[in-house]
């Protein structure tokens, strides 16, 4: 048995997000969660979480096809009532102070 402990700061959608991960494995009945699934998930709250072991191209070009077969399917009707993402973190480049000079 894997024992984990961690925290979530702020929390915003994180208990939505791993409920609908597990849920979603569940339906799968295995290990992992519905690619179509985690392509909602992933696209609608990348502004709160990420997924280190999908490689960047797949995020960035297979997602969003797999998202419009989602919708066009039906599939994202279970996700109706779900919460908001959360807003981008301003950027904090416009922030930085200049460097010294001379």
């Amino acid at each position: 048995m894997l024992k984990c402990r961690g925290a979530a700061s702020p929390p915003l959608n994180f208990e939505y997000f791993l409920s609908e991960l597990f849920a979603s494995m569940q339906r799968a009945g295995g290990r992992n969660p519905s690619p179509l699934d985690m392509a909602f998930l992933l696209g609608r709250y990348r502004t709160e979480f990420g997924v280190g072991m999908i490689p960047a191209p797949v995020q960035k070009f297979v997602f969003p096809v797999m998202r419009v077969i989602g919708r066009v399917t039906g599939r994202y009707r279970r996700f109706a009532g779900a919460p908001a993402p959360a807003a981008a973190p301003a950027d904090t480049r416009s922030r930085r102070t200049p460097a010294p000079t001379g």
